[in-house]
């Protein structure tokens, strides 16, 4: 009877780490690049922060990268990508539901940032700080965008850096896709699960 027990304990056990390693395995990691990761920490540490945390989203995280692919692949810099999609529908798609108040129209915009720069991370936030909107966003200056404390970063590299910066309020999808982030030292930040 003990034998029993024992065993039955160990097959649970495997079952369960079983299942575990599965998901992870089916599960799409997005891994942060160095740069992603510094344009973060120089919104989150600005002295005229008023959200009080943030937190890196997954998906979000890989929306925002998409966007700046996109757009260097495309050749264009735009809210509204050149399908007519702006960064809210493209974030629905992805399974991160915004909540319903937010704009619902195919080109609805109540979340991103964009930069196109030569520099670095600390020139993109720079020429951020320099535009009322995009501070006003970035910074969580009135109470709208304060809420929004999920956050997503993307830079893509090309002839220009495509800078997207993207916040909203906690994810509403009861069931979001699979998807694990990583720190660029592929240390896990988060997950949508």
């Amino acid at each position: 009877m003990k034998l029993l027990s024992i065993v039955g304990t160990a097959s649970i056990r495997f079952f369960t780490l079983f299942a575990i390693t599965s998901s992870t395995l089916s599960a799409e990691v997005q891994r942060l690049k160095p740069d992603e990761f510094q344009l973060f920490k120089i919104v989150a540490a600005d002295p005229g922060q008023l959200r009080r945390k943030m937190s890196l989203e997954p998906i979000l995280c890989k929306v925002a990268r998409e966007r700046a692919a996109d757009m260097d692949r495309r050749h264009y810099f735009s809210h509204t990508n050149p399908s007519g999609f702006g960064p809210n529908r493209l974030v629905r798609r992805a399974g991160f539901f915004l909540l319903p108040y937010y704009d619902q129209s195919k080109s609805g915009n109540n979340i991103e940032s964009l930069a196109l720069s030569f520099g670095g991370p600390a020139d993109a936030f720079s020429d951020w700080k320099g535009s009322d909107a995009h501070r006003t966003h970035l910074l969580g200056i009135n109470p709208f965008y304060r809420t929004q404390t999920a956050i997503g970063v993307g830079i893509v590299h090309s002839d220009y850096n495509y800078y997207v910066f993207l916040s909203a309020s906690k994810n509403t999808n009861k069931n979001p896709p699979m998807v694990i982030l990583k720190d660029p030292a592929g240390n896990i930040i988060s997950s949508t699960r």
